[in-house]
């Protein structure tokens, strides 16, 4: 059985960690997140409910010009 990656361009939401640790007990799921945290596999951002997986990242960068605090887009 193929099973879809739910990890997407190295995000990992909240809302699928369920399933991706479902082999394990729920009341872990928050631990093994700082697990992961504390040995920097993942990283939280602030705002969201999601971690970035560095090494689940697409290899190429996406293009941010004109995107950001510093371009001349940014309102």
């Amino acid at each position: 059985m193929h099973e879809i990656c739910l990890v997407q361009d190295g995000v990992l939401k909240h809302s699928d960690i369920g399933v991706v640790w479902k082999d394990y007990p729920a009341e872990l799921h928050d631990w093994l997140l700082k697990l992961t945290e504390a040995y920097d596999l993942t990283f939280p951002l602030d705002d969201k409910p999601v971690n970035l997986v560095p090494c689940l990242m697409p290899e190429k960068q996406p293009d941010v010009s004109g995107h950001g605090p510093y371009s001349s887009t940014h309102s």
